[in-house]
């Protein structure tokens, strides 16, 4: 995955025309993704298999949005360099249909496109978080009782695990501070504070070593 980022950065650095002679030699596919509103080229292997099993048969057969013609995944690839694919499987993409754009992503099922099945305004972000976050989750989430610390800390918080190691906080922003602090974690307590999100509700998850906040 990291060979495919540096890929695209040489690509994107290099003349039209030798783009085109490198990505053919390569077999690489161009296609064009909108992050923001702003266009963004890219480039993907049609044949990487996790790029074919993370695009559904509706997406392969009834083709792209408009100016948009990279698969979902792609995108989303795009926006979580930082990830593995297993990794950034907890996440899918926000797309703003009025727009025409995607805006981010978020922690959620995807549907047919990779996007998030429950359209909202939330999304997530990586913080800087020092490991005692990571370590604080991931531990809570390793012990059989971490369930029940979780609820015994407050009731308005949930744990959440997923198979691709993503961990999870979620609930009211100022009750899943407090969790944290707790949990012996005090990185996140000023992001996560209600001066920044009002009384929103926040997920902090931790996948691959990564803290990343999501807020509503």
């Amino acid at each position: 995955m990291h060979r495919h980022l540096l890929i695209l950065i040489l690509l994107l650095s290099l003349p039209g025309w030798v783009v085109s002679a490198i990505t053919a030699q390569a077999g690489l596919s161009a296609c064009t993704s909108s992050v923001n509103g702003a266009d963004v080229p890219l480039f993907y292997n049609p044949e990487d298999p996790r790029v074919d099993e993370n695009t559904t048969f509706r997406e392969s057969w009834f083709g792209d949005w408009g100016k948009i013609t990279c698969p979902g995944f792609v995108t989303l690839r795009y926006l979580t360099p930082d990830l593995t694919d297993d990794q950034r499987g907890t996440f899918c993409l926000q797309y703003d249909r009025k727009a025409k754009t995607y805006t981010g992503y978020s922690e959620g099922e995807r549907d047919s496109y990779a996007v998030c099945r429950k359209p909202s305004k939330s999304f997530c972000q990586r913080v800087n978080a020092s490991k005692d976050t990571v370590l604080a989750l991931t531990g809570l989430a390793a012990n059989a009782t971490g369930a029940s610390q979780v609820a015994q800390t407050t009731q308005d918080v949930q744990l959440l695990t997923q198979d691709n190691g993503a961990v999870s906080l979620t609930g009211k922003a100022v009750e899943v501070a407090g969790a944290l602090t707790r949990l012996g974690s005090t990185a996140l307590a000023a992001a996560a504070a209600p001066a920044e999100v009002g009384a929103a509700a926040v997920t902090v998850v931790t996948v691959g070593g990564l803290v990343y906040l999501c807020k509503e």
